[in-house]
């Protein structure tokens, strides 16, 4: 394929995959390597987060009791804002979150098992760092939601083209010959991963927009120049349409009524309406002790549905008459159907998996991408590569392989950093992340290097980090595979076998890199083995 569009539509279309691929496939690969890891975001907190591991209970947490042991240890502080996050089986610890006037914040974590209060685990794991990632690539401000709304729609674009290009798409269904040199097996593998999810991959990018629409167009107002007060005003009709309630402090102090008792009237309202019952997930009590005082809470996701349903019920907290029961419109419905579509909260195990190896196939549709477009751009003499062909080199390798490493080394320096270490005012979870930054940073650097075998040294640097990762947890926790399972820790056991199969098979990737010796390839090849469906290059 030539370097600028022909005049046929095909053709068109095949240089729009190449070119959008290589110029947002660093983007892209990005946000579905972290969306495919927040697939098991809670599983992966407990693993980084060893105080956490405790089997799931269905133990209601007593959330007045809670708010009594806050205020006897800082009876000098006036709560203002209360929030309380129930446990469920994937995140077994009930959470509380406490604002105090003059800007303090608390968090308590309590085992519903036997109420006693755990200490911070100290690590922002897979809710805290990678999910986050995922969905704004923890870029201040909004400019991280833009560059995410890019990247999945640059996906469908993506799918779309791909679908276009292939004449051949059943054969390349079948087809991955392995033993060819390193560009033909791996644009094999590209239309193989490609083809076998392509549904998948539309779906996940497509529900990805549609669920956001209403924040994404609220975007375009809050970019442009304006007061503070309207962006508020934005930000929060926003939340008026999922049901979130809130209203402004009267400025006199209040009596507040129990808690538990209003939860327990939400959770029956619901349950008659919907035949089965249902029970709270997270509760917020706002301008409490204060005249004005209020509390809504949120009915927990239908555990066998794929809808996130959205239903709140706010009480008035001086005297606990309702204020607003909320169910959405049939148009929110469906978004939040597409919600659950793309976040999958639902309770179904062998679908998570589906969605976990759907995942992978995305990022090794987007890697194998990479390493053939600059595998068959190779020359006999590495000096006489373009520029072009060698920073794309340098860029996808750190984007593919450096990502995966760096992620790899995450789950290696939570295991080494003590609980409650700190560096230069940056508390441990903030470490964690910054020497995830260091080694991706650092991948791009070697790849610069090291441009002959960067692909394999990375890709054994993640087997070896990979294996470091399950061996550090085993020798700081004593919970190796075995012990963990026989717990009941499923997701701690789940995560060391994932990361001691990820360790494998990037041992045998990072041998059959070295095998391929992309080098001494020839520079052309014939039309039909080059591109998607025989398209010329």
């Amino acid at each position: 394929m030539s370097d600028q569009p022909n005049s046929t539509f095909r053709p068109s279309m095949n240089w729009v995959h190449t070119w959008a691929g290589l110029l947002l496939g660093t983007l892209i690969f990005t946000v579905f390597w972290m969306g495919t890891l927040s697939v098991f975001d809670h599983e992966i907190d407990r693993w980084m987060q060893p105080s956490t591991r405790i089997v799931a209970s269905a133990a209601p947490v007593d959330f007045d009791a809670m708010l009594e042991s806050v205020r006897a240890e800082f009876p000098e502080r006036e709560i203002t804002e209360a929030g309380f996050a129930v446990q469920s089986e994937r995140a077994p610890l009930a959470r509380g979150y406490f604002a105090f006037a003059g800007g303090e914040r608390e968090t308590w974590i309590v085992n519903p098992e036997t109420g006693e209060r755990l200490a911070e685990p100290g690590s922002l794991a897979g809710t805290g760092f990678i999910y986050p990632m995922h969905i704004c690539l923890l870029l201040p401000g909004i400019w991280g939601w833009w560059l995410v709304l890019i990247a999945a729609i640059a996906m469908m674009l993506l799918v779309v083209t791909g679908v276009i290009v292939h004449r051949k798409i059943i054969m390349d269904f079948f087809t991955f010959r392995q033993k060819k040199k390193l560009r033909r097996s791996s644009l094999d593998l590209h239309n193989l991963a490609g083809t076998l999810f392509l549904p998948f991959h539309f779906m996940i990018a497509f529900s990805g927009v549609m669920i956001f629409a209403g924040w994404y167009t609220s975007l375009v107002w809050l970019t442009l120049p304006g007061e503070a007060a309207d962006r508020a005003t934005i930000l929060a009709n926003a939340g008026d349409d999922y049901g979130y309630y809130s209203r402004e402090a009267a400025g006199e102090p209040g009596a507040t009524v129990p808690v538990m008792p209003l939860i327990a009237r939400a959770e029956a309202i619901w349950s008659e309406r919907y035949g089965e019952p249902v029970r709270a997930d997270y509760i917020n009590a706002g301008n409490y002790g204060d005249a004005n005082g209020y509390i809504w809470m949120r009915r927990s996701y239908p555990e066998r549905q794929v809808n996130q349903g959205v239903d709140t019920i706010a009480f008035d907290l001086t005297n606990g008459e309702m204020i607003v029961d909320f169910v959405p419109t049939p148009a929110r419905q469906v978004q939040r159907w597409l919600a659950g579509l793309h976040f999958i909260q639902f309770d179904h195990w062998p679908l998570r998996w589906f969605y976990f190896v759907g995942g992978l196939a995305g990022c090794l549709t987007i890697a194998s991408g990479f390493v053939f477009w600059t595998a068959s751009r190779r020359s006999k003499i590495e000096a006489a590569q373009p520029f072009k062909v060698r920073l794309i080199d340098v860029v996808s390798v750190g984007s593919v392989t450096g990502l995966i490493a760096a992620t790899c080394a995450f789950f290696v320096i939570n295991r080494l950093l003590p609980v409650d270490a700190s560096w230069n005012g940056f508390e441990r979870g903030v470490l964690e992340g910054l020497f995830f930054f260091l080694v991706w940073i650092l991948s791009f650097l070697h790849a610069g290097i090291r441009a002959k075998s960067a692909w394999a040294e990375q890709t054994f640097a993640i087997a070896a980090l990979a294996l470091g990762a399950v061996l550090l947890n085993w020798i700081t926790t004593g919970d190796h595979p075995i012990a963990a399972a026989g717990r009941g820790l499923w997701s701690v056991a789940g995560m060391d076998l994932v990361l001691l199969a990820g360790a494998a098979i990037a041992a045998w990737a990072a041998l059959e890199l070295r095998r391929s010796k992309p080098s001494a390839e020839r520079r052309s090849i014939d039309e039909a083995e080059t591109m998607p469906g025989g398209a010329a290059e």
